[in-house]
C-alpha cells in the first residue's frame, strides 16, 4: 500500500491525505527495519519526510519527531551517519524539550560507542544527564563511591520478594535517564572506568526510588559485577541473581547479550 502511494504523491494535494501517508510510511520503515531491511526503511521514512510539507514542527509536531527520530535511527543502522548526524541535527534545533531529545541523544551516543570515540560518548551523556536532573560527577573519588556502595546495600528491600513486588517504572524523565545511563556503560569502561560504578548505583538507585524498567535487569548486573571487582561475592552474586530473575518478570531481549556477558 505505502508503496503505491508513494509512487502518487506528486498527484496528492490534499495535506491531510499526504499526512495519513506520511503516517503508513512511519509504519511501513518500522516494519522494514524490525526485517533489518535497512534499505528499504529508509526509503519509506524518506518518503514520509517529504510528505509532512512545509513548517511541519509547527503543525504536526509529534508526528515530526517520530519520523525523523525514526530518520534517524535508520540512518544508524544503516551505517550512514552523515545523514543521521544531519537528521539529529534538525531533531535537537525543533524539538520543544530535552526530553524530546533523549532518544536521538541516544542514537549519537550509540554511534560514537561503534565509532570508538568514547570520550564522546561519556561526554555527551554527561550533558544530557545534567539537563535531565541527574549529578553524575565525572572524576568521582574512591571513598565517594565506597559510601555511596555502603548506602546502596544498606537498603532493607534488596531481596528477591521486595524486588519482584517494585511497581513498574512510569516517570519518563527518569526513564529517559535510564535509557542514556544504560547507553554509555560500555564507554565508561573504555574511558573512564572509575564512572562505571557511579552509573551502576545510580541505575540502582532510580530503580529503587521509581520502580522497575527493562533497564533494572542491566543495572543489578552491573551493579553485582561492581561489587565483585571490589571483592564482596556474597552480595555481587545476589545481585546478578536478581537481574536474572527481573529478566523473567521484565523481558528485555536487547539487554540480554550485555547482561550475559557481566554475569557469566
Amino acid at each position: 500500500m505505502a508503496n503505491l502511494l508513494n509512487s502518487a504523491q506528486d498527484f496528492i494535494t490534499d495535506s491531510l491525505e499526504r499526512i495519513k501517508i506520511a503516517r503508513l510510511n512511519l509504519e511501513a520503515c518500522r516494519k522494514a527495519k524490525l526485517s533489518t531491511a535497512f534499505k528499504l526503511a529508509m526509503d519509506y521514512i524518506r518518503s514520509g519526510m517529504e510528505l509532512l510539507g512545509s513548517d511541519h514542527w509547527s503543525h504536526h509536531y509529534d508526528l515530526s519527531l517520530q519520523i525523523y527520530n525514526a530518520a534517524a535511527e535508520v540512518a544508524y543502522c544503516y551505517k550512514d551517519f552523515t545523514y543521521m548526524e544531519k537528521t539529529i541535527l534538525q531533531i535537537w534545533q525543533n524539538a520543544s524539550c530535552m526530553l524530546h531529545k533523549v532518544y536521538s541523544y541516544s542514537i549519537q551516543i550509540k554511534a560514537y560507542n561503534d565509532k570508538c570515540m568514547h570520550e564522546e560518548a561519556v561526554k555527551t551523556a554527561l550533558h544530557v544527564l545534567d539537563k535531565l536532573g541527574e549529578n553524575i560527577p565525572s572524576n568521582p573519588t574512591d571513598a565517594c563511591i565506597k559510601q555511596e556502595i555502603c548506602n546502596a546495600l544498606a537498603m532493607k528491600t534488596v531481596n528477591t520478594e521486595n524486588v519482584t513486588a517494585m511497581p513498574i517504572m512510569e516517570d519518563k524523565i527518569v526513564l529517559a535517564s535510564m535509557q542514556v545511563l544504560s547507553d554509555i556503560t560500555l564507554s565508561c569502561y573504555f574511558s573512564q572506568p572509575s564512572l562505571l560504578p557511579v552509573v551502576a548505583l545510580q541505575m540502582v538507585k532510580l530503580t529503587y526510588s521509581y520502580g522497575l524498567s527493562k533497564y533494572s535487569a542491566c543495572a543489578f548486573a552491573l551493579f553485582g559485577l561492581t561489587l565483585y571487582s571490589r571483592m564482596n561475592t556474597r552480595d555481587g552474586y545476589r545481585f546478578c541473581q536478581l537481574s536474572l530473575l527481573l529478566l523473567d518478570k521484565i523481558p528485555a531481549k536487547e539487554f540480554l547479550p550485555r547482561i550475559y556477558v557481566l554475569i557469566y
